[in-house]
């Protein structure tokens, strides 16, 4: 079914976090008066870039 959660607590915490994180989006996204799918689709998009990159930066440390 579901997938496992290692540790329950930081799950939730990081589920909150996300939570913020995307309340802050849409609240950033009204104030410049984009299409929060646009803005999301560009916001997801830069994150996913940054995560994979820092990622491959720290494998190569």
């Amino acid at each position: 079914m579901g997938k496992t959660v290692e540790n329950p607590k930081t799950h939730v915490a990081s589920c909150r976090m996300t939570g913020e994180v995307y309340r802050a989006m849409i609240a950033d996204a009204k104030k410049r008066g984009v299409c929060i799918s646009d803005y999301l689709e560009t916001a997801v998009m830069q994150q996913i870039y940054s995560d994979v990159r820092s990622e491959m930066e720290r494998r190569d440390a």
